[in-house]
């Protein structure tokens, strides 16, 4: 009896040496981690680079962006002989140049966390990018929200509430949104519709523009860096669609459907000073398939009327 709980013992303190032993070589390892997100606009990779360690990041061929999740500092190198050292605590944001090959040395003695965003769309040409919103977080809301990082292709933000703190309604781009904490709060749209949120630390979604406001309905803070795509918001549409040539018949006939329909059920119920007004507006299409198109007018009529669509305004 006592020589099989001995065998026991032995075995348990064998098993247990060697998770420790797994455990420490897990902690020496850089490593891509999955991200789960993949789609038509940005793909997220996701990295761990353990401490005083190397990570060789892949070459990219669209632009990117670097969002650190934790660590204190590491320094980047590329192909083309550049090397800087940075800051790498959370929030912490750097851009990288497509057709670049990069890597991260992490400088210190705890590990580092890390999101790769690749922009698919950062090379498209005849973009609109997003118009200037009356209903901009920073103008709104400078309490809640600041600006981290800013360039021709993206905005990225930080959002900080206190315990059942809540925001201003604003207007948001698309976007991900990159859980700093965990996450309970409630999120409200533009026409009043409520419904619950629930994030842990880390977590990444994808959002689709639209104005909303959000209450942070847990006891502790809520952070979360916020990154707006600025184009493509649209496309213009020329007078004659015959100066569309890369658009295909298909295409073409469903945006001159959608513009007579538009016109028809839309423009003539509004009231004749609007009316005039908008035959001076533009128009474009979305850029959210190559086969289906979303018809937009984004002038003041959209702004006074639809309540999805207020916030955004021509400058």
């Amino acid at each position: 009896m006592r020589s099989h709980c001995f065998v026991s013992a032995c075995l348990a303190i064998t098993l247990l040496v060697q998770i420790c032993h797994a455990q420490v070589a897990a902690d020496t390892k850089s490593a891509e981690i999955p991200a789960n997100l993949d789609n038509k606009r940005v793909a997220v990779l996701r990295y761990r680079i353990a401490a005083q360690q190397e990570l060789a990041l892949p070459k990219l061929n669209k632009e990117s962006l670097i969002v650190f999740l934790q660590g204190q500092s590491v320094k980047r190198t590329s192909d083309k002989g550049t090397s800087e050292s940075f800051e790498a605590t959370p929030r912490r944001v750097l851009w990288d140049r497509g057709g670049v090959a990069y890597s991260l040395w992490n400088l210190s003695d705890s590990p580092v966390e890390l999101l790769v965003i690749e922009l698919k769309d950062s090379y498209a040409i005849a973009q609109m990018r997003v118009p200037y919103s009356e209903r901009d977080p920073l103008n709104l809301d400078p309490t809640h929200f600041r600006e981290l990082f800013q360039n021709e292709h993206v905005r990225v933000l930080q959002m900080h509430l206190g315990p059942r703190e809540g925001t201003t309604e604003s207007q948001f781009a698309d976007r991900l949104e990159i859980a700093l904490s965990n996450m309970r709060a409630t999120d409200t749209d533009a026409r009043g519709k409520t419904g619950e949120l629930l994030r842990d630390a880390g977590s990444v979604s994808w959002e689709k523009a639209k104005m909303h406001s959000m209450v942070n309905v847990d006891e502790r803070p809520l952070d979360s860096v916020i990154v707006e795509l600025r184009h493509p918001f649209c496309y213009e549409i020329p007078d004659n669609l015959n100066e569309m040539p890369r658009a295909s018949p298909a295409m073409k006939a469903y945006i001159s459907k959608v513009s007579e329909t538009v016109n028809r059920k839309w423009i003539k119920n509004m009231p004749r000073a609007v009316r005039e007004e908008e035959t001076k507006a533009w128009s474009c299409y979305s850029s959210k398939s190559s086969r289906r198109a979303r018809f937009q007018k984004t002038t003041s009529v959209f702004r006074r009327y639809s309540p999805t669509m207020r916030g955004w305004e021509t400058r």
